[in-house]
């Protein structure tokens, strides 16, 4: 809406003000509502490098969405997360995506290589299985994480702690 854009570029005005932030290397991370957030920001601004969406992934309607920007998405799902599930669908929050298709039409949007590389990964005893879409613009990439067994968080402060290293090491790559 008017309204909300308004107030996304106040924000954003707000904090072009303080000359300690360097705007190049911008980040946002988002866990479940803040996810479609940031989802929304990444694909309607150009103010982030990266983006690291929690527990969520793109709404049908962000989807829908054409991104003029280049960033590095990061998303992270639940396998059996009974509050935004895996393969998408209505919810009281609204239509969502498949975590799939969200981590395909962001690597679409950012014409990445779409032949994903696939990996597995341990977390502290929690299985990651995640795939890299690479090749996009400005040597950006998408990586579509899936913590098996997991719902809504990963419920394991170790496994938190090692997902913390891992995003912030893709910002910093990017």
């Amino acid at each position: 809406s008017a309204a909300s854009d308004v107030y996304k570029r106040q924000i954003i005005d707000t904090l072009l003000s303080f000359s300690n932030i360097n705007f190049e290397k911008s980040y946002a991370i988002g866990y479940s509502n803040g996810s479609g957030m940031v989802n929304l920001l990444g694909k309607q601004t150009d103010h982030f490098k990266a983006i690291a969406t929690l527990y969520s992934h793109q709404l049908v309607s962000t989807g829908n969405i054409s991104t003029n920007s280049t960033l590095s998405v990061f998303q992270l799902n639940g396998e059996i997360d009974n509050i935004i599930p895996l393969n998408g669908g209505n919810t009281d929050f609204g239509e969502f995506m498949s975590a799939s298709n969200s981590a395909l039409n962001w690597a679409d949007n950012l014409n990445c290589n779409t032949n994903g590389i696939a990996s597995t990964d341990n977390w502290n005893n929690i299985t990651i299985e995640s795939i890299l879409y690479g090749n996009c613009d400005n040597n950006h990439e998408v990586k579509k994480l899936v913590a098996i067994g997991q719902g809504h968080d990963i419920g394991n402060y170790k496994a938190e702690e090692i997902m913390y290293n891992e995003i912030w090491s893709f910002f910093k790559n990017h």
